[in-house]
């Protein structure tokens, strides 16, 4: 078999190992397994820049970032990107949901001069209040550095379920409680990244930039820790093994994200920030980061775009352009249910939901599940 320049022939590969060159087949190829095509884009090249003044981003309050059921509270976890210029001149919030004008206190996850620190609330307005809290002894952050931290609660209404994590690895951390901390409470605080809600003071502002955000509603295992730091690069979090606990994730900068109200997306449960008081969207080049999943199929031959690991027939990851007809075909009966926060779409020939001709879709949201008629064939 001739080569062209650029290109190796396929019956001299050893599939076994990876290859990183043009490939170019005259005829059939018959592949038995998984294959995997990346692109050079990489997940994350954008960060936020925070001036320490009063820059922050701002998610409205959601019952979903309160970790409470009104009697107990919930496991959850916190998963950020920080990068400080100067550890010794800086002490902020990672992420909050607190404030302490009100009394609307949550969590903080902060570093005070580069030692890592955890705040659960029983929403009390002074900051030595009712609380248990996790606290480094000393620095875990460096100047100038990239750093992944993680804080991560059991829910067992206790400081001794609180941890902290640096760069993969659990951070030595001192535990103890103020006042009679009972649980938490569901307040109207709104979700800040960057700083508390009432900016009250230096110590309520962080400085510098961050990336890649991410909250869970478990407590991630030392194992799931490492798997998000990834050897110190941004992962896609859609091929983390606790993927279907995140809550909301936040790519801060990337992908789709703007400048403007709502402009900093949230690609799970589209609770949108806004950078707010000049907090900036800036390109950052020294960020370690995975490159984007481009074609890959599974070893059952689902086929997936965008996404490692396909877990339906054609599963796409990012937005969906099409230059042409999309056909459906009458289905027989009605598809299952789908998952929490998805929908599906058919056409019905009669025998399940609707009438012959209709088109259907059936949305899961708040956990219930709705048909409703898109095309009522028969009135058209």
């Amino acid at each position: 078999m001739s080569r062209r320049p650029g290109s190796v022939d396929v019956d001299q590969i050893d599939w076994r190992e990876g290859i990183s060159d043009n490939i170019i087949v005259t005829g059939s190829l018959n592949v038995q397994g998984k294959v995997l095509s990346q692109a050079e884009e990489k997940i994350n090249k954008k960060a936020i820049s925070l001036d320490g003044s009063n820059d922050h981003v701002l998610s409205s309050d959601q019952d979903d970032f309160s970790f409470t059921n009104g009697s107990n509270d919930l496991p959850f976890s916190l998963s950020l990107w920080v990068y400080v210029g100067d550890i010794s001149s800086d002490d902020g919030p990672f992420i909050s949901k607190a404030n302490f004008t009100t009394g609307g206190n949550e969590f903080i996850f902060k570093h005070a001069n580069g030692k890592l620190q955890f705040f659960l609330y029983d929403n009390i307005s002074s900051a030595a209040g009712d609380s248990i809290r996790t606290q480094a002894p000393s620095a875990t952050l460096s100047d100038a550095t990239w750093h992944h931290v993680v804080a991560t609660y059991s829910g067992n209404g206790s400081q001794t379920g609180m941890k902290v994590y640096t760069d993969g690895s659990q951070t030595t951390s001192t535990q103890s409680q103020n006042g009679s901390y009972s649980r938490l409470r569901n307040t109207s605080t709104p979700v800040v990244i960057g700083a508390t809600q009432d900016l009250a003071n230096a110590n309520r502002v962080f400085e510098d930039r961050i990336a890649d955000c991410v909250v869970f509603n478990k407590e991630l295992t030392s194992t799931e820790v490492a798997e998000i730091y990834n050897s110190g690069n941004v992962m896609n979090v859609r091929n983390h093994s606790a993927f279907a606990n995140v809550v909301s994730w936040w790519k801060m900068g990337d992908d789709q994200d703007v400048e403007g109200s709502n402009g900093i997306r949230d690609y799970v449960s589209g609770y949108h920030a806004t950078l707010t008081n000049g907090a900036s969207i800036i390109d950052e080049a020294g960020l370690s980061s995975d490159k984007l999943d481009s074609l890959n199929t599974s070893t059952s031959g689902s086929l997936g775009i965008g996404i490692e690991s396909p877990d339906e027939a054609l599963h796409v990851y990012g937005n969906t352009k099409l230059e042409g007809p999309l056909i459906l075909k009458e289905r027989t009966y009605d598809p299952d249910d789908p998952a929490e926060g998805s929908t599906v779409l058919w056409m019905s020939n009669g025998n399940g939901s609707g009438d012959d001709g209709d088109i259907l879709i059936k949305i899961t949201a708040g956990g219930a599940t709705k048909t409703v008629t898109l095309v009522d064939f028969s009135a058209s």
